[in-house]
């Protein structure tokens, strides 16, 4: 006989999840209704493919809703309430054109905002902030007796956690 191969949740927990997390987009969420822990989560997205590919549905359908409802608010509007001195003395309607234009720029390359950074200069040295009220001879004066504490606190190694 074959040997069973051993799953992390079953199909009615992952319905759950799925289900949850595809409406509401939060994994701690749909962990909570699913009774499950987060870990046993990220356990199956490892090891099961399937379960991959329908995490990946739910994800998909959940930024799908959101960008629905982002389109709806710009051509619908929302309505708020206005208030004069705390009461209500009527009511406007609210459009979104901020969020008509990021469902563009996450669609259409030709309205993505372009960002390029270029880094001139030699690594090191003094950073000097054109907002700072010291001049570079006084920040000397300041911090010279610290500058050996600074140099030892940089150059010191950095522990990084590692999984």
């Amino acid at each position: 006989m074959g040997r069973k191969k051993y799953t992390w949740m079953k199909d009615r927990v992952k319905k759950r999840f799925l289900d949850h997390y595809s409406r509401f987009g939060r994994v701690i969420l749909a962990c909570k209704h699913a009774n499950i822990v987060p870990s046993t989560h990220y356990k199956c997205l490892e090891r099961d493919a399937e379960y991959k590919q329908a995490f990946d549905d739910a994800d998909l359908a959940f930024a799908e809703m959101l960008e629905a409802e982002a389109i709806r608010r710009g051509r619908e509007g929302v309505e708020r309430i206005v208030r004069h001195q705390g009461k209500e003395v009527g009511r406007e309607v609210h459009f979104s054109d901020k969020n008509l234009l990021r469902v563009l720029e996450s669609r259409h390359r030709r309205y993505q905002q372009r960002q390029e950074h270029h880094h001139t200069g030699n690594v090191g040295g003094v950073l000097v902030v054109p907002a700072a009220s010291l001049t570079a001879e006084d920040w000397e004066r300041a911090y010279k007796d610290k500058t050996p504490e600074v140099k030892k606190r940089f150059e010191a190694p950095i522990d990084v956690p590692t999984e």
